[in-house]
């Protein structure tokens, strides 16, 4: 769960370490004037280490395999936390919650 603004070659780039695919994985957001850019010049450096071509589907077999649910599909306010396997998130005993107005 980090964030660092770097360059991949000439194009700003937000790279994320918090992602569905797992420890490994990195996010990266950039203007969208700069993704093919950006995707051939990884292409090119991942050659060597094997990289691939994946896609949404296989971020999707990773991330349920890994447990991390997704809001709207896996859960929504229609389940418990407990429905939804998420039990290890509550705390009952935690005392009264009070929402507060922010400023």
């Amino acid at each position: 769960m980090t964030c660092k603004e770097i360059f991949i070659g000439y194009a700003p780039v937000l790279a994320l370490r918090i992602t569905y695919v797992g420890e490994l994985g990195w996010e990266l957001h950039m203007p969208v004037e700069y993704a093919a850019y950006v995707y051939d010049l990884l292409w090119e450096a991942g050659k060597s280490f094997g990289l691939a071509n994946v896609g949404y589907r296989a971020i999707d077999s990773l991330r349920l395999e890994k447990g991390y649910r997704y809001w709207s599909g896996d859960i929504s306010p229609d389940y418990t936390p407990f429905e939804s396997g998420l039990d290890f998130c509550v705390k009952l005993n935690k005392g009264d919650f009070y929402w507060a107005e922010c400023p």
